[in-house]
């Protein structure tokens, strides 16, 4: 797919237009393998971890690993080479073809300069991120509801999914932040002044998201803390049941054994109210433990 950058994008060239190609990893391979420093993104065409840029005088290259924010563990995997008059895409699935399309309707680029077009679809991806860490922040709000009043167990797999899935968003603005850094450094020159300073602004907004979901780790590791102290509660209630129970009923468990000896000298065993007495001993003995246990307020 073919699209042109002149004030907008178009799918028609008029001279002067710079160009914007979307290719398959073979058709850049049979088409740019020998041109300046291809090599460095035919190299991890086929297997792209992570977010990076590498500079050169009259070149930048690199790719993006973007996790979608409908299921994490899918992820969009293009990578880019960007001379002066081209900027090619290289992308099977696509991805850069949707956001491409999206941004047709209304982008307009009066400076004229791929830079630019480049900076300005890394912030099409982003745009929204503030708005889709605020939704997992409602989310740890009502994971932190249910724990103070509707625990179950189920809770505890909430937290693990929702802190695995900022796990994976933390790795991808740590890649995007450093990438934008490196853009803005421009230690190859090849940026004016103007374009280092859209990809400054652009570093600086990915740290501010980078913070908020830092801080949003931190609220999931006290929710986890809050759960597990929820946990630790319900279980010292049951540790305190099981004592009373213990205690009073060891001292029953006392007497049985002894009238269960059966000896001939018992007096009680021959006495005609022994079985009363005893089961009279028995309660009295139970009363007097549950007495002292409220004094204690073990219950």
């Amino acid at each position: 797919m073919r699209y042109y950058l002149e004030k907008e994008i178009t799918n028609s060239y008029k001279e002067g237009s710079l160009v914007i190609d979307i290719l398959s990893k073979e058709d850049f391979i049979n088409q740019y393998q020998k041109e300046n420093h291809a090599n460095h993104v035919i190299r991890h065409i086929g297997d792209i971890m992570y977010c990076k840029v590498e500079l050169f005088y009259d070149v930048i290259c690199g790719a993006f690993v973007i996790p979608d924010k409908k299921d994490l563990k899918i992820k969009h995997c293009f990578s880019f080479y960007l001379t002066e008059q081209k900027m090619i895409f290289i992308d099977d699935n696509d991805y850069v073809m949707k956001l491409i399309e999206k941004m047709k309707d209304t982008y307009t680029n009066n400076r004229l300069s791929l830079n630019k077009f480049f900076h300005d679809l890394i912030f099409l991806i982003t745009v929204d991120d503030g708005m889709y860490l605020q939704e997992y922040a409602d989310r740890l709000q009502v994971i932190e509801d249910k724990i103070a009043f509707n625990f179950n167990s189920q809770i505890n797999n909430e937290i693990i999914l929702l802190r695995k899935e900022l796990l994976i968003l933390n790795s991808y603005y740590n890649q995007l932040g450093d990438m934008i850094d490196i853009l803005s450094d421009n230690e190859s020159d090849f940026l004016n002044d103007y374009e280092c300073h859209l990809f400054s602004m652009q570093a600086r907004r990915i740290d501010r998201l980078d913070n908020q979901l830092n801080a949003l780790k931190d609220y999931s590791l006290q929710i986890k803390e809050m759960y597990q102290n929820k946990i630790d509660t319900h279980q010292n209630k049951i540790m305190t049941v099981l004592t009373v129970a213990t205690t009073i009923f060891f001292p029953l468990s006392i007497i049985t054994g002894w009238y269960g000896m059966n000896f001939k000298n018992m007096p009680e065993l021959n006495n005609p109210y022994g079985y009363i007495i005893v089961i009279g001993a028995s309660i009295l003995v139970v009363i007097i433990e549950m007495l002292i246990l409220k004094k204690k307020k073990f219950f």
